[in-house]
Formats: C-alpha cells, structure tokens, sequence
C-alpha cells in the first residue's frame, strides 16, 4: 500500500502533460472567442469601426487617418535602418580595406627585404641612404600596386576560401556554422498584416453603408455583412457581398450601383469578419515555447 507522501505530485520521477504546460514548456494553445475576432468594416489598426475606410491589395480595411500615420512612421524607421545599415556596411569595407592593405604591405615589404637586403649594403653617408630609400620607396609601390591588382580581382568568396584553408580551426569555418549576415531593410514599409510592401498609392477608398444601428450592409442587397465573404470595386469603392457580385456584375464588369466599368484587377476581395466557431476561420492561437523531456 502506498504511503501518503507517495501519493503527492511531488513523489512521482516524471511530469504530468498538465504540469509542463503549467510550467510554461512546450506550445501554447488558446482558443480565440468571439470578442477577439475584428468585426467587419472595423480598421485593422484601430479596432474601431473605420473612418473614410480604405481598402489594401490584400483586402484589410484601415481607417484613412490610421494607416497614413502608420505608414508615415514606418517610412521614417525605414529611412534611420537604411542609414544605419549603409553605416555598418562601410564599416565592414573599411576594416576589410585595412586588412588587405596590411597584407599587401607586409608582402611588398619582405619582398624588397629578401630581394635588395644583400646588395643593400649599411649606407655610409646620409646622400646614399636617402638614394637607397627612394629606391626601395619605388620597387615597394611597384609591388603594391602589383598586388592590390591581384588581391582586388579575387571574389568575396574567393578571399573567404583562402582564409578557411589557413584558418580552419576558425568557429565561423565550422560545417554547422551560419555567419550572421546583415540583413537589409526593405525599400518600402511593409503592410502590418500581409507583410508585404505597402505603398499609400495602393490604398483604395471605399463606402460602407451602415445602419442606424452601425452595422455594415451590402450596398446592392441592403443585406447585414457578418461572416460572408465581400468585394469592393476599386472603381466605384461600392462594397457587396460576393453571392450578388457574381450574380449581376462579374459578367458584365460593370458597377450595378455607378455603371462604371470595371477590370478583374480592381476587385478585391476584403478580409472577412469571423466569430468564435471553426468554420469561421482560425480561432486558435499558438505561442512556441521551448519544450521539455
């Protein structure tokens, strides 16, 4: 029979599935409810209900003012990491300059050294050594700009190979070392959500009708937009439903509200609204920790 203490947690010589997680190891799961999901027509950046609405490529509606200030921030961050990245490549290529002019002068110098060191008996007088040094001054520039042409011509990978072959013991040259490499920002702010770049050019203005009650409806059906899915026409920035788009306007390309026409291009299909169920979407978040054996 076991005693009382051999019944505690404590006694076992392993963890419970229970307590790791309680302990913080391995992936953390939660299931995202309904006041988590963004309704549609909120902005994405303010979770409020958008204020002259504008749409991106990828179908995320923003509040105007919003995302011209996120976008203006992001210009600035970007335009200090562009100059911070310029800084610290030049500095790279400065210490790199200084290493291949520390070489190549330590060449030319043993060089001239073992070439003239017997003919170049001790001077005598001041007149001599001062010809003997404008001569050696002349063959050591020869042989720099010799070799600075040699050692310039040779690749980044080039020079890279000969190093690991006379420092092989390196860390760096290790087979399961990666070398940190700089990584250059983008040339534009990227969008919060696709992470692509986002330019303020390719935001669209867009209408979302509204009840007396707030709630976003379809500009050709009058009907409430909750979980289906909508387009807007860059064109007209007339927002539907997607089930009376292709009913009426996807074969004839033109806006059933304004008559303008429309290419395929100017379609976009917004980003859908979505509740606490599966079939919604996903409603389960997950943070990697790391796990525990």
């Amino acid at each position: 029979m076991p005693t009382r203490h051999g019944l505690n947690n404590t006694a076992r010589g392993f963890f419970t599935k229970h307590e790791i997680e309680k302990m913080g190891y391995g992936t953390q799961k939660r299931r995202l409810g309904a006041d988590s999901q963004l309704a549609f027509g909120d902005c994405a950046l303010s979770l409020a209900p958008a204020i002259d609405p504008v749409a991106s490529p990828s179908g995320t509606i923003y509040s105007r003012e919003a995302i011209v200030k996120y976008l203006l921030a992001k210009t600035k961050e970007l335009k200090r990491a562009k100059a911070a990245y310029k800084r610290e490549l030049a500095e790279i290529q400065k210490q790199e300059d200084e290493q291949t002019h520390k070489r190549v002068r330590k060449a030319a110098d043993d060089f001239v050294a073992r070439e003239n060191g017997a003919a170049l008996a001790p001077a005598r007088d001041d007149v001599f050594a001062r010809d003997m040094e404008k001569i050696r001054a002349v063959e050591r520039q020869k042989l720099v700009n010799k070799l600075a042409e040699s050692v310039d011509s040779a690749t980044k990978e080039e020079k890279q190979a000969e190093i690991k072959k006379s420092a092989f013991w390196l860390p760096q040259h290790a087979p399961g070392h990666k070398q940190v490499k700089l990584k250059k920002p983008p040339k534009r702010p990227l969008s919060p959500f696709s992470g692509k770049p986002l330019k303020l050019s390719e935001l669209v203005s867009i209408e979302i009708p509204r009840t007396d009650a707030g709630k976003p409806v379809c500009a050709v059906s009058q009907k409430e937009i909750n979980f289906n899915q909508a387009v807007a026409i860059a064109t007209s920035g007339k927002v539907m439903l997607k089930q009376y788009f292709d009913e009426i306007a996807a074969a004839s390309h033109v806006c059933p509200i304004t008559g303008k026409k429309f290419e395929s291009k100017d379609v976009i299909f917004l980003r859908k609204a979505a509740s606490g169920k599966a079939a919604s979407g996903t409603v389960v978040a997950e943070h990697w920790t790391p796990g525990m054996k």
